[in-house]
């Protein structure tokens, strides 16, 4: 696919949409807009607001943009590089200086002492992520819970943690004395979000998996890993082919352990 279209930061603050061959305007944004990554397609995504958040959005596909000759130039190449340079360099306002500024949001379903929160409708799937794994490179906002799977029947909850909404911090203190083990069978909640995770694997000779996943509080975004207990330092990617949308979030497979999570805003 070769790229049509770039995007240019006009003085006025608007972003324009323009054709590459003959520099003339396709659409023009306000600044006030969401970038979303489209779950159902990896290389697309779309623009929309916060008033018409799922109706009629601007859908496009990041390979048909030339981030070379767009207004500032984005350099990134891929998908989720280019969207974050695309967010932080396009979709912001002029000040008076012609400088740069954030866009004003306004959070009303949280108390006004809680700046940690800005939730999405549904749980969103945003990828396999190695850095997450040392605690000096975590967010105060990004909650590790990791789960230990060695048969088909029970999970073993290895580390759970959760948010402390009051102090701002990733982890709450837990009772290490309470039982931890639960059916696979079972929905549990965590951190605001409804999970079931459910493993086909024949876990002989006391093998085992661990399940790491990374809770955004801020956003319901998720991150997921997990490896086997022949090979800890070796994680194995979920595989994106079997990404599918439910019903308030998202189901995906790892499909090398046999392992399955779906992870909703709801119980089911």
């Amino acid at each position: 696919m070769s790229p049509i279209v770039k995007f240019i930061k006009e003085a006025s603050g608007n972003v324009s949409l323009r054709k590459i061959a003959d520099n003339t305007i396709i659409t023009s944004f306000n600044p006030a807009q969401n970038v979303v990554k489209d779950l159902s397609n990896t290389n697309k995504f779309k623009i929309q607001n916060e008033t018409s958040f799922k109706k009629s959005p601007f859908v496009l596909d990041y390979r048909e943009i030339d981030g070379s000759v767009c207004e500032p130039i984005i350099y990134s190449s891929s998908v989720d590089d280019f969207l974050k340079e695309l967010s932080e360099k396009f979709f912001f306002e002029n000040n008076a200086d012609g400088q740069g500024q954030a866009q004003e949001v306004h959070v009303t379903n949280f108390p006004p002492t809680t700046p940690f929160f800005k939730i999405y409708e549904s749980p969103q799937y945003r990828g396999n992520v190695y850095g997450f794994t040392s605690y000096t490179q975590s967010k105060k906002y990004i909650v590790q819970s990791v789960f230990q799977l060695a048969s088909t029947s029970q999970i073993n909850f290895w580390a759970p943690n959760h948010f402390d909404n009051e102090n701002g911090l990733s982890t709450m203190m837990t009772d290490s004395a309470e039982n931890r083990l639960i059916p696979s069978i079972d929905t549990f909640q965590m951190n605001g979000m409804y999970i079931k995770i459910t493993s086909t694997f024949n876990f002989w000779g006391g093998r085992y998996h661990l399940l790491r996943i990374y809770q955004d509080t801020r956003t319901n975004e998720v991150y997921l890993m997990a490896n086997q207990s022949i090979a800890i330092g070796n994680y194995i990617p979920f595989d994106f082919s079997t990404l599918k949308a439910v019903d308030g979030g998202f189901l995906i497979e790892c499909l090398s352990l046999n392992l399955k999570i779906e992870v909703r805003n709801k119980f089911f």
